[in-house]
């Protein structure tokens, strides 16, 4: 009995293991690993959905191929099939084969049960902030702005953090730290590299100050020191933090501690006579904290307190209740006072504490909500600000100072409970409010002084801030003092160059100037006003003229001056080389209104150069041209490449009637070919433009014929040289063989045509020929040369040709652009292609060539068209497709089979055991039996 239940119960186990494996099997690898990560942090998560693909086929033996249209509208169902069952509010886009959704754990089971979900993973991340109270407060504005190439991010600043410590291991906090932890729980303020977090929240308003890579705190340039003062359970004693406090101020020089933060406080709900309406550095529970408190603040530390989150209108905790610490309630991301947030007329500033997501000692991110995450926003605050200060005024500000202008910059946020209007820091603002340097302007062109004819004219100026520029204003005024003319431009960045055009002036005297304003309003002119004389008057360059090119060196130089109101004083003469470097000048007296100059200069070094001239009245006004270039090279060209004679259009050989000559030059330059059939040459070509890459055609030549000819080319400057003489022979012209049957008198006679013989190199090469109605081009080969077959056109249509080659007859169309291989001689090689390349008219330009290609499938006289795209994507789709469905039919069958076996097992097991009870009854009937035989046999014994 007891072995068959064991059987039993073997067998049962067996069956249960082979159905979770082969439902296990379906389900495996579906959900990513990081799904479960991100989970263990957040109650939601971003995810993508990978569908599975839909059957490619119907049926298991006999399958019948789903339309695309059908594969699509299963895709579809699979889709809101998974909607169904986690709801279509956490979608966040579709895609062909992906869902991207919010998902909770509750999701999980529902996506791994559903046979349309291939997978889960995690939405991969782009955003590098992490913490949406940054913006709010406008940090992230800040740290782009320089003063001195140095950004304004908190940089050389340390925020003491007195809490529970931190686990600078965390990737956002890796390089953060100036020490080790400061541990000053029951003893001696000492650093103990052993110890981080024991409780998370030291953590977490460090990444607020300033942690940086995946999420950003505030000063992201800022150092920390973080100061235990709290246990694992978050609580502390008054003599440990009276122990931080002093910790930091005394080692601030060292480690150039600025600010000391702590979100921490007294309890007003459990411990209501250390939360106070006043001041309270005079309560004795409090005054050894005020003197530390004023000890810091005089060494320029500002000490930042938060108020504590019991929701008090009246009361606010302790510390934060001393008068030199900078007490700081907390707001929503919405500007909205926090109900938690303690505040009253002490409350000094606010910032974001609601929902604010930093880092985890765990080393990830973790969202939290208190005046504690509101402290670490106005601590990083101060950092930034006292970097911008000192950097402007070369001194360190004062802790209230820091204050004064983060309140009077911020957000103003009223509170109804109180009836008190707060502010709320906006860091941007604050910043831009420190910088009272004005910009700098710079009059650029047209320069002072200047004598101009146009009456359009562009004026230039830049300008420089050390911070941030807004705007730039440009003014002109007539010789009057009236302002004629003004335009406003906004501008960015620290650097602007700015350019303003004003038409239809008036040949007068003007003067003008630009104004530069910053970000802060601070206005400034350049030193002084730049005056422009526009009069009909100029200086004009005459020769050489622009862009000259000489091959000598001695050069003269012409320019003219004239002013139309007041006499000239003298004209200079200026060459540059090509570096900008001044090589010469020369001036020269002159007097009246017009003169023209001459001046005379001998180059020494070949390459390019800039000349111009300037002239002056007895104004102390002048005038310049525009520069003009000139080049000075004497050294003559040469020819890289060997000449190559080929045909024409650029073949490997002369044709019988042309040639192209092929070389190239080391710089640009024309060409003259000198050509003839003797020695003495005689004809010319020529190839005026100006390259390097020289391709000449020589026509009208003789077929056959041997030409000798040399190649003169020139540079711009004029060097000129000659080289050759080379050679080249014409090919062999195809003879023409003139049938005209076309008779006189009586109306009418054979149709005209002419008979084309080319030779076999032509035709090797390609021999292409223009042919009318009826004309006839004979071929040999070169194997068997003694059969001759002969190429007749007998019609030419709009858009093809009939043609017949006769020797053994085959007749075949050839469209425009068509081709045709033919096998003439052998029935194992084609042997001639023929192309039609165009129709013009009544003629067809045909090329027909001598081949010798092997057959790979034996087709006579058919027009060879390329095959039409076979649409290889789509099968190998389709494949790819059927193993997917094969895949999956093998998994059914191999389900199908379990259950088989299942079913079986369990019928046997059933067989057994009820074998086994018609056996137990049978045996239990005949022992009853038994038992009533002795009875009547043996009655005594009952």
């Amino acid at each position: 009995m007891i072995k068959t239940k064991l059987i039993i119960g073997i067998i049962v186990m067996l069956s249960i293991i082979l159905i979770l494996n082969s439902i296990s099997a379906l389900d495996e690898d579906k959900i990513n690993p990081e799904i479960y990560k991100s989970l263990e942090k957040n109650n939601e998560t971003r995810a993508i959905i990978e569908l599975s693909d839909p059957v490619p086929a119907n049926g298991v033996i006999f399958k019948n191929k789903k339309s695309d249209l059908e594969i699509s509208q299963e895709r579809q169902e699979i889709k809101e099939d998974i909607l169904q069952d986690i709801g279509t509010d956490s979608i966040k886009h579709e895609f062909d084969r992906e869902i991207a959704v919010t998902i909770s754990s509750d999701d999980i089971e529902k996506l791994k049960e559903n046979p349309g979900v291939k997978e889960v993973k995690i939405d991969r991340p782009i955003e590098a902030f992490l913490q949406d109270s940054v913006p709010i407060i406008n940090a992230t504005l800040v740290w782009p702005l320089q003063i001195s190439n140095i950004n304004i991010t908190g940089t050389d600043e340390t925020v003491c953090i007195l809490d529970t410590g931190a686990n600078y291991l965390h990737q956002d906090l890796i390089g953060k730290n100036r020490t080790c932890v400061i541990d000053c729980i029951g003893k001696p303020c000492a650093e103990n590299c052993l110890i981080s977090d024991d409780n998370g929240h030291g953590t977490h308003v460090a990444g607020i100050v300033a942690a940086t890579r995946g999420i950003k705190g505030v000063a992201i340039g800022a150092k920390l020191i973080s100061v235990k003062v709290l246990n694992s359970a978050g609580n502390g004693a008054g003599s440990d933090l009276d122990a931080g406090m002093d910790w930091c101020i005394s080692n601030s020089a060292r480690y150039n501690i600025s600010v000391i933060s702590m979100s921490l406080g007294t309890n007003c709900a459990l411990t209501p006579q250390y939360c106070y309406d006043h001041y309270c550095d005079n309560e004795p529970d409090e005054s050894s904290t005020a003197i530390r408190v004023n000890n810091a603040t005089s060494k320029n530390i500002s000490v930042v307190i938060a108020t504590g989150n019991n929701g008090d209108t009246i009361k606010i905790s302790s510390p934060a209740c001393i008068k030199n610490a900078t007490s700081v309630g907390a707001t929503d991301k919405s500007d909205n006072i926090a109900s938690y947030s303690n505040r009253n007329n002490m409350a000094d500033l606010f910032a974001p504490g609601s929902d604010i997501n930093s880092t985890w000692v765990d080393g990830g991110y973790y969202i939290k909500s208190g005046t504690s995450m509101a402290t670490p926003h106005i601590a990083g605050a101060f950092a930034i600000i006292r970097q911008m200060f000192k950097l402007i005024n070369n001194r360190n500000p004062t802790p209230f100072e820091i204050q004064l202008i983060l309140n009077s910059t911020g957000k103003v946020v009223n509170d109804s409970a109180t009836g008190l209007s707060f502010s709320r820091i906006n860091i941007y603002d604050a910043v831009i409010s420190i910088d009272t340097i004005l910009p700098n302007v710079t009059l650029i062109s047209p320069i002072n002084n200047q004598i101009n004819a146009s009456l359009n004219q562009t004026f230039f100026c830049n300008t420089t801030d050390n911070l941030l520029l807004k705007n730039i204003t440009f003014y002109l005024w007539n010789s009057t003092g009236n302002l004629i003319y003004n335009e406003t431009k906004i501008i960015s960045g620290n650097y602007n160059l700015s350019s303003f055009n004003v038409t239809s002036l008036e040949y007068k005297n003007y003067r003008w100037n630009c104004m530069s304003s910053d970000a802060n309003g601070n206005r400034y002119f350049a030193n002084t006003n730049f005056t422009l004389n526009l009069e009909k008057t100029g200086t004009t360059l005459i020769y050489p003229t622009n862009f000259t090119s000489k091959n000598t060196n001695y050069t003269s130089f012409n320019c003219s001056a004239f002013f139309e109101n007041f006499p000239l004083k003298n004209i200079t003469f200026y060459l540059w080389n090509s570096t900008g470097n001044l090589i010469y000048n020369e001036t020269k007296i002159i007097s009246g209104n017009y003169n023209l100059s001459s001046f005379n200069y001998t180059f020494v070094y070949d390459g390019s150069y800039k000349w111009n001239c300037r002239s002056f009245n007895n104004q102390s006004n002048f005038s310049w041209a525009e520069n003009y270039s000139l080049s000075y090279d004497p050294i003559l060209p040469k020819i890289l490449t060997m000449p190559i004679s080929g045909g024409e259009g650029g073949g490997s050989s002369p044709g019988s009637n042309s040639a192209t000559v092929a070389f190239t030059t080391d710089e640009n330059t024309n060409v003259s070919i000198n050509y003839g059939i003797a020695m003495e040459l005689g004809s010319l070509v020529n190839e005026p433009a100006l390259t390097s890459s020289h391709l000449t055609l020589i026509p009208s030549l003789a077929s056959s014929t041997t030409y000798y000819y040399n190649i003169t080319t020139c540079d711009s400057a004029g060097n000129c040289i000659t080289n050759g003489t080379y050679s080249f022979i014409t090919s062999a012209a195809a003879p023409i063989v003139q049938q005209n049957v076309g008779g006189g008198g009586g109306g009418g006679g054979s149709p005209t045509y002419k008979t084309y013989v080319p030779t076999n190199q032509q035709l090797s090469g390609g021999y292409t020929q223009d042919l009318n109605r009826n004309d006839k081009v004979k071929l040999t080969f070169f194997d068997i040369s003694s059969i001759e077959h002969t190429l007749t056109v007998n019609e030419i249509k709009q858009n093809g040709i009939n043609i017949t080659i006769q020797s053994k007859p085959i007749n075949l169309l050839l469209g425009i652009g068509q081709s045709a291989k033919l096998n003439l001689t052998s029935a194992n090689y084609y042997d001639l292609y023929l192309k039609l390349e165009s129709i013009e008219g009544s003629k067809a330009k045909l090329m027909v060539q001598i081949i010798h290609e092997e057959i790979q499938k034996p087709i006579t006289g058919k027009v060879i068209e390329k095959p039409e795209n076979n649409a290889e994507g789509k099968k190998t789709e389709e494949i790819q497709g059927n193993i997917s469905y094969l895949e999956l039919e093998i998994e059914k069958i191999k389900l199908i089979v379990y259950t088989i076996l299942i079913m079986v097992i369990l019928v046997i097991a059933f067989a057994i055991f009820k074998k086994r009870k018609i056996f137990e009854e049978k045996e239990g009937i005949k022992i009853e039996y038994r038992r009533r035989f002795n009875k009547h046999v043996n009655p005594k014994n009952i």
